[in-house]
């Protein structure tokens, strides 16, 4: 969690004075020094509440959903609700930008459509068929 990265060249370039997505602990960092190590294809990035939610649903295609908070870390415009240009457009690739964008983004608090399956109740002892959210 608090593992810092080489700071990004393109962070500093494209990213506002100040915005948190600058530190070296920021989960953009981690995501661009994560690709600069190896192709970023298939890849749907997320935080560890998003990646335990969607194993509690465990479908067998898994729908990542983050809340803004969460998306927040990684560049996430909470004002505009949209990932900003400058991320899109000047700090990723088409690849990275795929790996970024799949990830949902919801207001916190919100059903991220999915229900605690009949493993997960199983496993952990929780309510199958409990909604599941952000």
């Amino acid at each position: 969690y608090n593992d810092a990265v080489e700071p990004s060249s393109l962070i500093d370039a494209a990213a506002p004075p100040g915005h948190c997505t600058r530190s070296a602990t920021s989960a953009l960092a981690k995501l661009l020094h994560w690709a600069r190590e190896r192709k970023l294809e298939n890849e749907v990035i997320c935080h560890q509440a998003d990646y335990v939610a969607s194993a509690l649903a465990s479908t067998e295609k898994p729908v990542l959903v983050s809340d803004w908070h969460n998306a927040l870390k990684l560049g996430f415009d909470i004002d505009a609700l949209e990932w900003p240009s400058w991320i899109l457009e000047r700090c990723l690739n088409a690849d990275e930008r795929n790996t970024l964008t799949r990830l949902r983004v919801t207001r916190p608090g919100d059903v991220c459509e999915r229900v605690v399956s009949a493993e997960a109740s199983e496993a952990w002892g929780l309510p199958a068929g409990v909604e599941v959210v952000g």
